[in-house]
């Protein structure tokens, strides 16, 4: 009985809310994207630096850091992964999620991002979403990473903390900025919530975000991390801006 109803539940859905393509809304049995579209996709893999992210031409062995990595002192991430390269394609996508409501893009990224995680899952205790100000918050009426948070969590099976960092300094687009107007703007814009101190402290947090660009934003909370304790800075997003 609970299967019949459950199938003509299924037909009803299908009806008002049918299954086509995130991209180029053509139909499919699935939801997803479709096979023309997925292939539009460019997909970060390895070989990349393991602390920001980039891709490598040439495979230069395991967990190596970038030359820029290196040199950069202030730099307070451990690990970095996106899943996709920031085009006009993934831009689509990521902007109807972040500012249209279109909460069924939660699950599609979530799986993607559990791929991309597999390896940490084992070291990471907490995921901790970016969080936006109380201003911008009131202003969307959501946090998309936060909602993203609270799904990847379920499916990798790792606590996360969905107000382990507060956002302290109201902050323009980063889009506006250049590199350097970019680090300046997310100077100290974010804090520790300190009920959750005694929790981080000598754990390994991963950062969850939409989209790194110069990675400043994501820099910025790890450094109020490690300040607080923390062991371990990981980092995923959904895309990166990057040149291939």
């Amino acid at each position: 009985m609970n299967s019949i109803v459950s199938k003509c539940m299924n037909k009803i859905t299908d009806l008002f809310y049918p299954k086509i393509c995130y991209l180029c809304n053509a139909p499919l049995q699935e939801n997803g994207l479709c096979h023309k579209c997925w292939n539009k996709i460019r997909f970060i893999q390895d070989p990349a630096c393991k602390t920001c992210g980039n891709p490598f031409s040439y495979d230069m062995g395991e967990s190596i850091s970038c030359g820029k990595c290196i040199q950069n002192k202030k730099y307070y991430i451990d690990y970095a992964k996106s899943i996709m390269k920031y085009d006009i394609n993934t831009k689509k996508l990521i902007m109807s999620y972040k500012n249209h409501n279109c909460f069924y893009l939660t699950n599609f990224f979530a799986n993607l991002m559990n791929n991309s995680i597999k390896e940490w899952a084992d070291n990471v205790d907490y995921i901790i979403p970016i969080p936006l100000h109380n201003w911008r918050l009131f202003w969307r009426g959501y946090n998309q990473t936060e909602i993203l948070t609270k799904q990847l969590s379920k499916i990798a099976k790792i606590s996360h903390l969905r107000d382990g960092l507060l956002r302290t300094k109201w902050t323009y687009s980063q889009s506006k900025f250049n590199k350097a107007g970019r680090k300046k703007n997310m100077e100290n814009a974010f804090e520790i919530n300190y009920a959750h101190e005694n929790k981080i402290k000598g754990k390994n947090v991963l950062i969850l975000d939409d989209v790194t660009t110069t990675g400043a934003t994501l820099n910025s909370a790890a450094k109020v991390l490690k300040d607080a304790g923390v062991k371990g800075v990981y980092c995923i997003t959904i895309a990166k801006s990057i040149s291939f």
